[in-house]
């Protein structure tokens, strides 16, 4: 045993053992003095004891105070020594000593109450060992006088009472506190592994505490982050153990018994995107330094396949291979619903941005930066570009006489008509005014461009809608066709100011017709 409680142990017994032989030393003293027959010598034995007690006193509460133990031993160890010595004093001077006979027989018992208090002063203020040995020592010192002593006073007549209990003491009492001593030292030995093994139990127990209470504090965080939380164990590369978190089964809609942590249930929930998340997962671990997160759908048990964001952590082992990786999915199906839909929203009203809403043709901004990106093309590649525009005939009289749903009815014709009219993808139609719509068409000159206009103002003209304010009956539609090949210090605007020009030309000259004029 060690520590503050044995040190304070070892000083209280000390002052106890200090105590009791100034007591005995006083004692002797004072029945020395009062014998018949003393010698001044002998008498002053037990004043010089009691100024070596106060002075051990003295010295043993200064180590104590500055916690040397060694040098307290050495003070415990003087004091046993004295009471050794007076002992030996006492069992000498019974046996030589000037005493009658029946007296120094008198003396020889009562000192013996010196040998049990220097047995466990030994034991206890020394170490355990070294304790033993001295008591061995000693206790062999003292059966022998005890012995001779009992032998010069009584011959071993045991004719008297008081014989007895000395000759008990000597041949028994002695030597089984000895032996009860001899097992001090291996008590002490299963005394310390039994304390050391309870100190063990006592930190495992802590450390399970400890590990208890981080768990709960780890669910409760995972619980108030609302996300479930996974772990793979790898070994030599490869994986070798899962593991999925109470939250990770109630984000799913799952039991532990209905998807264990196997293969089998991860192909269930990820469905044939396994594979690939399982890949895309991987290289990005490696590539971006064991951090990575992805999106993927997860099929759950009630609500069917929902949006999970799946964060991802890997360790790596020193071949570069995965230790571990973990990580936690969280429910992002509602947001990523909610993303799409804005998205969605947005396309759309950047569709508006960009459409006619009542025919659903481009409009006059499509048009505009369409016709400036196809004119920068031209002007790199030296390449014609043409612009077709297109206004309907006596559309206000149409407008007038049908009203305006009819009018609106009109317009969306016409411009199915034209948009069925343009064969290829870079060609664009678009409305730009109330009846008004212009074409473009890249890399065409002014004969292709001319030949366009004619088959778009023969299929409107084939609708056959009837039109009481045209002199033809229906309506019809005039065009102005201009083509250029862009050059440096031209501009989009003179083209399209050419077709006007060309258009108006068309309606100057009765309408219904295609007129063309080519620049460059």
């Amino acid at each position: 045993m060690h520590g503050p409680g044995l040190a304070r142990l070892r000083f209280r017994s000390l002052q106890v053992a200090l105590a009791f032989h100034l007591l005995l030393a006083v004692g002797g003293g004072i029945a020395t003095y009062q014998l018949p027959v003393r010698s001044t010598i002998e008498w002053l034995v037990y004043p010089l004891d009691a100024l070596l007690l106060l002075l051990i006193w003295w010295r043993a509460a200064a180590a104590n105070q500055a916690g040397d133990q060694p040098r307290l031993q050495r003070w415990a160890l003087l004091l046993i020594l004295l009471g050794a010595a007076l002992l030996l004093q006492r069992i000498a001077y019974a046996m030589f000593g000037p005493l009658l006979r029946e007296t120094g027989l008198g003396l020889f018992r009562p000192v013996f109450a010196y040998v049990p208090f220097i047995y466990l002063a030994a034991v206890v203020l020394l170490p355990s060992r070294r304790a033993l040995i001295l008591c061995w020592g000693y206790g062999a010192i003292v059966a022998v006088l005890t012995l001779l002593g009992l032998r010069q006073l009584t011959g071993f007549g045991l004719q008297r009472p008081e014989e007895l209990p000395l000759l008990l003491w000597v041949l028994v009492g002695n030597p089984l506190f000895l032996l009860l001593l001899y097992a001090l030292p291996r008590y002490e030995d299963w005394l310390e592994l039994a304390t050391a093994k309870i100190a063990r139990m006592r930190e495992a127990a802590e450390l399970r505490d400890r590990i208890d209470a981080d768990a709960r504090r780890f669910n409760l965080v995972v619980d108030s982050l609302q996300v479930g939380v996974w772990d793979q164990r790898f070994e030599q590369g490869q994986l070798v153990e899962r593991w999925w978190s109470p939250r990770y089964y109630q984000l799913l809609g799952y039991t532990p018994a209905e998807l264990p942590a196997d293969e089998a249930s991860t192909r269930r929930l990820f469905g044939e995107a396994m594979l690939p998340v399982r890949e895309t997962i991987y290289r990005q671990l490696r590539e971006r330094g064991g951090v990575t997160t992805v999106d993927a759908q997860l099929c759950t048990a009630d609500r069917g396949w929902r949006w999970f964001n799946i964060s991802s952590k890997a360790e790596f082992d020193e071949q570069g291979r995965f230790r571990r990786i973990t990580g936690a999915i969280e429910d992002i199906h509602d947001r990523r619903v909610a993303e799409q839909e804005l998205l969605d929203a947005q396309l759309e009203l950047a569709q508006m941005a960009y459409r006619d809403p009542l025919t659903g043709l481009s409009n006059r901004r499509a048009f505009d930066e369409q016709a400036q990106r196809e004119w920068e093309r031209a002007l790199r590649n030296r390449q014609t570009l043409a612009v077709l525009a297109i206004d309907l005939d006596w559309f206000k009289p149409y407008n007038d006489h049908y009203g305006h749903p009819g009018g609106d009815e009109c317009l969306r014709q016409a411009a199915r008509c034209f948009q069925a009219g343009l064969r290829r993808p870079a060609d664009l139609v678009a409305r730009v005014g109330g009846e008004e719509f212009l074409v473009l068409l890249p890399e065409t000159d002014g004969t292709g461009a001319l030949t366009v206009a004619e088959a778009l103002e023969q299929a409107l003209r084939a609708l056959a809608i009837p039109h009481a304010g045209s002199p033809l009956g229906l309506v019809s539609c005039s065009i102005g066709v201009a083509a250029l090949v862009p050059r440096e210090g031209d501009s989009l605007r003179e083209l399209l100011s050419r077709a006007d020009a060309a258009l108006y030309r068309s309606k100057r000259e009765g309408r219904a017709r295609v007129s063309l004029e080519v620049a460059g």
